[in-house]
């Protein structure tokens, strides 16, 4: 069914106030069966007393039978700023209904609203002011879902794209649809809400994820309003089936031209020939097959092309980074082979059930490659650093010495079926470590068209989004035309804190020597974390300036392009890792137009001569860096590396050595899905009782132990409550604990993520997680040291819905066993995680020592404590786990 065909028969009622000038803002609103309840009118009545008057109000109703059609003449005639689409039959596709209104929109910028949102009185005029301040970007505020909570149906409520990163898109979607503000310039561009009904649950997160390839994301601390469509049974997330993994297989397809305007009306929503896979087909035809039994006039997909047999690779990386999307992020355009990153923090086990191949990325953990093996899929390890030579040398973090030796290494690898690494000397050095019997090399593959340089005939500040209407993966000529001939020239560095000191000693000084020698300024971009560290360093020709320290590498290229970067930079260091990195900054610079500036040292010795590219012979030296730097001056504007040289780093090339390493171990045969989702579910039950097992033991325990014992009462003994073996599941999804940061947006998504509410920086190789349920143990035991002294409070971090008389409380235990402080104070409510303070005036310390630490709840509210978690890089055995927790002295 394409989509001309479903809109046929819409009607529109345009409002009184269309013949006027044209608004700065549509708003567009697609509602179904929203009358009789109230929701509608209630969200239109929040979007028509905005503080901001200067907007149009689209609802597209997708022929209600309940009183909406009443509602909705009702508003027309109180406000001229309303206009209607009516679906002459019911569509249940919202994207669809999202094309209609954006197609007759007026508007310069877009808020998408959903029938049952609240929008507060000046959420509009907020996202216009800071569209204003960020043109041509989407602008992504936050707002409040309420749902029902599954174990008690009571009504809860969680912050939903407050505190977030662009990043944290490369796991799962963290903007909400209704909270955001897009320029009609950018949707003109990437496209709007992709119809297909494997996308019906996501396909805003979709748009996002098209939009950031093109304009930045600006986040934002306006709260927009509430949505309370997850409290209903009928919401979208309640009646759409969700596939990941086909899901995947659509996000991943080239769709720019099929999603604009022009190509929009012949898009197939059922489309099952864009598909490769006969796994995804399948898919789509179960889903289109449910769709059309409550839709009957829709007809049934046909396919007009053969499908195959398409390997699904499932590579897995906390977080996804450039490590990993160096070499899999431009496989996932490659149509043989279906490549799917994912965040095993963010996503659920289960979903391994469908995969042919598992990739663990720097970290072995446990719990998949059991899963893996469970259910017979191969598993390979991929690393990109020579760790074990770093770890001989001294070079890494003293916590991470051990992790990473060779032994250790050989050890977590030996049962997996390989090792991938980022270069062919890597792979060299580690057969001759004889860390695995097959070690393979998988080139870089770069997104043909992921990064295009700007058409910088624009003046900077203009509407971001280019006419990049040329063959994917072509190269746009830069024209500086627009720049002045004494603007300053723009050097970019990747700088990573081991390469900080050879900046300062070296390089910082050759930029001010050629600055001077030329007459020419110079502004050098930095990660802003970087810049942190490098204070003190002033010059009148040569300014630093930060730019965002992003894991999406991709992205981070984009905001190089957006700055006009002139040249790449990659500072000496002294490593025994540095022969075995990758050429990215070579890619990069090719990508932007860039010129490439490097030591003439390992791995950049194999692209000596190439265009655009300066080697420095004597690479600690300042002065050769002040020749070459100065040299380059002279040049700029160049042109880079020839656009050519990123063939050598095409997907293609990378798919086919990816094959070469995993392929023998992938069987001709689609796998049995559903029979692995059997065992797997087998397998955690097991998982289940044993962490049900545990828990009970401790229950047992402490109620043996009796208040006499200076324990606390149980809150809940004699067994494990029904309502806390939900809680008992999400421990074994999340390695037997409660991760922070789950597949849906969780209790620690608006705390402060580096843990310093506490006073409890986060350590390399830790998180913050959630604890087990307090209410569900007589108490939680931690020893902690406390030094001498009187304290005033102890603060810690806790997550809680608590209820009228519902208390949280600590005891702290001298080394002697006496109980030296006993304190309650409220529990949290509102299901976030917050920082509560207990008063500690009786707290009296005479010496240094260890002291148990107890945590409590008394009530009928969940709550669990804040744990710093560190389960090593390698696995996830035995997790070390500390409170977010601070004593304050007097």
């Amino acid at each position: 069914m394409k989509v001309r065909d479903l809109v046929a028969g819409s009607t529109f009622t345009p409002g009184a106030g269309r013949s006027g000038p044209a608004p700065r803002v549509t708003v567009i609103l697609p509602t179904y069966r929203r009358g009789d309840d109230g929701l509608l009118r209630r969200a239109l009545d929040s979007l028509l007393g905005q503080t901001f008057t200067d907007l149009e109000v689209i609802v597209v109703d997708d022929a209600s039978v309940d009183s909406t059609a009443a509602v909705l003449d009702e508003v027309m005639r109180l406000d001229g700023r309303v206009s209607v689409i009516r679906h002459e039959r019911n569509v249940g596709l919202p994207a669809v209904s999202e094309y209609e209104a954006f197609a007759r929109a007026r508007g310069e910028l877009f808020v998408f609203a959903f029938d049952d949102t609240v929008f507060y009185r000046n959420a509009i005029r907020e996202l216009v002011r800071h569209a204003d301040r960020h043109p041509g970007t989407l602008v992504a505020g936050w707002i409040k879902v309420f749902y029902r909570h599954t174990g008690d149906g009571r009504l809860r409520s969680f912050a939903f794209g407050k505190d977030t990163t662009e990043d944290e898109l490369l796991a799962i979607n963290h903007i909400p649809n209704n909270g955001v503000m897009v320029p009609r310039s950018v949707l003109e561009d990437v496209g709007v809400y992709d119809p297909h009904i494997v996308l019906a649950r996501i396909c805003d997160y979709d748009l996002w994820l098209r939009i950031r390839r093109r304009v930045p994301i600006t986040f934002v601390t306006t709260r927009v309003g509430e949505e309370h469509g997850p409290a209903h049974a009928d919401s979208l997330g309640s009646t759409y089936v969700l596939d990941h993994w086909a899901a995947d297989d659509r996000i991943r397809q080239a769709r720019r031209e099929v999603l604009r305007a022009d190509g929009y009306p012949d898009t197939d929503v059922f489309d099952l020939d864009s598909f490769a896979s006969e796994r995804t087909r399948a898919v789509v035809r179960d889903l289109a097959e449910r769709h059309i039994r409550t839709h009957p006039w829709m007809t049934v997909p046909v396919p007009t092309s053969p499908s195959r047999r398409v390997p699904r690779i499932m590579v897995v990386s906390a977080p996804i980074d450039a490590t990993v999307q160096l070499v899999f992020e431009g496989l996932r355009e490659v149509p043989d082979i279906h490549v799917r990153m994912i965040d095993p923090d963010h996503r659920y086990l289960g979903e391994l059930a469908a995969a042919d191949v598992l990739i663990l990325a720097r970290q072995v953990r446990d719990d998949w490659v059991q899963a893996a093996q469970l259910l017979g899929i191969p598993v390979f390890y991929y690393l990109d650093d020579n760790l074990p030579l770093m770890s001989a040398a001294g070079e890494l973090e003293p916590e991470l010495v051990r992790p990473f030796s060779l032994e250790a290494l050989r050890t977590a690898v030996r049962p997996l079926a390989g090792v991938l690494t980022s270069t062919e000397e890597l792979a060299r050095s580690f057969r001759d470590q004889k860390l695995h019997t097959s070690v393979v090399a998988l080139p870089l593959s770069v997104p043909s068209g992921a990064v295009v340089p700007r058409d910088l005939s624009v003046p900077s500040g203009a509407v971001v989004p280019r006419d990049l209407s040329v063959p994917s993966g072509a190269v746009v000529p830069r024209d500086r035309a627009h720049r002045a001939d004494d603007a300053p020239a723009t050097f970019a560095f990747f700088v990573g804190a081991h390469r900080l000191t050879s900046f300062r000693r070296t390089l910082w000084p050759a930029f001010v020597d050629a600055a001077q020698r030329t007459g020419r300024d110079v502004r050098v971009l930095l990660p802003r974390a970087a810049m942190a560290k490098l204070g003190g360093l002033r010059d009148k020709r040569v300014s630093l300036e930060g730019f965002a320290t992003r894991l999406d590498y991709f992205s981070a290229l984009r905001e190089l392009r957006d700055a006009e970067t002139d040249a790449i930079v990659v500072p000496p260091v002294r490593s025994v890792n540095s022969p075995f990195k990758t050429l990215h900054p070579f890619a990069a610079a090719a990508a932007l137009g860039a010129e490439l500036l490097a030591p003439a040292e390992e791995p950049y010795l194999g692209i000596e001569g190439e265009a655009g590219v300066t080697l420095v012979a004597r690479g600690r030296s300042t002065a050769s860096w002040a020749d070459a730097i100065a040299a380059t001056l002279e040049r700029i504007p160049g042109a880079g590396p020839d656009p050519s040289v990123l063939e050598r780093f095409s997907p293609e090339r990378g798919a086919a050595a990816l094959w070469d390493a995993v392929g023998a171990r992938v069987p001709e045969a689609e796998p049995d899905v559903g029979r692995r989702v059997h065992q797997l579910s087998d397998w955690m039950a097991h998982q289940l009782r044993v962490t049900r097992g545990m828990l009970q033991e401790l229950i047992e325990d402490g109620a043996g132990a009796g208040p006499a014992a200076g324990r606390p009462a149980a809150a809940a003994a004699g067994g494990v409550a029904p309502a806390l073996l939900g809680e008992l599941h999400a421990t074994v999804r999340g390695s037997r604990r409660i991760h922070a940061f789950r597949g849906v947006p969780t209790p620690l998504s608006s705390f402060v993520r580096t843990a310093e509410v506490a006073g409890a920086a986060l350590r390399r190789g830790e998180r913050a997680e959630l604890s087990v349920p307090l209410g569900g143990v007589p108490y939680l035991s931690y020893p902690v040291t406390i030094p001498a002294g009187s304290y005033r409070s102890v603060r810690a971090a806790i997550w809680g819905e608590g209820g009228r008389g519902d208390v949280v409380g600590i005891e702290v235990v001298d080394p002697s066993g006496r109980i030296c402080l006993h304190t309650v104070a409220a529990l949290p409510r509102g299901g976030e995680a917050v920082e509560v303070v207990f008063d500690a005036r009786a707290l009296k310390v005479p010496s240094d020592g260890t002291h148990e630490l107890r945590v409590f709840v008394r009530g009928a509210g969940p709550a669990h404590l804040v744990e710093i978690v560190d389960r090593g890089l390698l696995g996830v055995r035995r997790p070390r786990a500390r409170p977010l927790i601070r004593f304050v002295p007097r």
